[in-house]
Order: structure tokens, then C-alpha cells, then sequence
């Protein structure tokens, strides 16, 4: 009898959270705004935020070649901000050729003395093909896709024989 009854508060609790928490989550995909009353569309990042737990599931079932940012959100000061923001931009300038994603680690749980942030360039499923860590230029940040990107999926080769053909000799 005491355990139906511990089961039983446990169950009017329950019910009790899923009003808000459905509340909270319909606001969360869509917020009513100065617009009358109407619904306004989730905003929708280039930048996917995603736990280091998460990354390598995400990052395996990735379509497209995968650049992330790591950092650690309690050592995030405004040079890091900045990173976020040139991130945020290559993300719009490499739409639809590589998928972006932020991911927030501890340096307490890893205690691996690297400058923060660190970035990867990844073909799924796992491939890493480059890393670099600490602030960066946009210039920087470009190159470092570019340049593991063209490792990713280098050009044809050209045969001689092709190439003969094409000249003439």
C-alpha cells in the first residue's frame, strides 16, 4: 500500500511538470512576437551547437565534410566571442559544402593544455584531416578549410595518355 501511494505522488508530480515543460517546449520551437499574436519559425543556426558527448554520433552521420569549433564555454572571453562570430560567417560562406558545429568541452575534464579554441576538419564517418588550436584570422580560418577540404576530395588525376590526347602528341 505504501509503494502505490509513493507511486501515486510520484505520478501527480509528473503530471503536474508536463503542463510547463510542454509549454516550455512549444515556445522553444516557435515564439509568439509583436507581430499580433502570430507564430514566428525557429531561428535557424548555421552553427549547430552540440555536447562532446554528442560529436562523434553527430559528426559520423554528417552528409558533407564537417569543420568544428571546440571551446570551453567557462574560459569563452571576447576574443572568443569573435571566434564565434568569424565561425559563424564561414559557415554561410561554406553552406551546403561543409556542415559547422560548436562544441563545448571543459578544460577541467580534459586537462589537455591546448589553446582554446580548437578546430577540426572531418569526413565522416571519422576522418580527421586537420586540427588547430588558439585564435585565428578569417584568412586563417578560410585556408585551414581550404586546404583540408582539397585533401578530402582531391582533383582527378590526369593520365598521360589523357593528356596526350588532348595536345595532340
Amino acid at each position: 500500500m505504501k509503494i502505490l501511494t509513493t507511486l501515486r505522488k510520484l505520478l501527480i508530480a509528473l503530471a503536474a511538470l508536463s503542463v510547463p515543460l510542454s509549454l516550455l517546449t512549444a515556445c522553444s520551437v516557435a515564439s509568439v512576437g509583436g507581430n499580433h499574436g502570430a507564430l514566428k519559425p525557429p531561428v535557424i543556426l548555421s552553427v549547430q551547437e552540440i555536447g562532446y558527448e554528442s560529436m562523434l554520433t553527430v559528426v559520423a552521420k554528417s552528409e558533407l565534410p564537417v569543420f568544428i569549433e571546440e571551446y570551453d564555454p567557462k574560459h569563452c572571453d571576447n576574443a572568443c566571442a569573435a571566434q564565434h562570430r568569424l565561425v559563424d560567417n564561414l559557415a554561410e560562406t561554406y553552406k551546403g559544402k561543409v556542415s559547422f558545429f560548436r562544441v563545448t568541452t571543459s578544460e577541467e575534464e580534459f586537462q589537455s593544455g591546448v589553446s582554446y579554441p580548437v578546430y577540426y576538419m572531418v569526413k565522416p564517418p571519422l576522418l580527421v584531416y586537420d586540427t588547430a588550436s588558439g585564435t585565428k584570422s578569417e584568412a586563417q580560418l578560410k585556408a585551414f578549410i581550404d586546404e583540408a577540404y582539397a585533401e578530402m576530395f582531391p582533383p582527378p588525376e590526369v593520365n598521360d595518355t589523357t593528356a596526350a590526347a588532348k595536345t595532340g602528341f
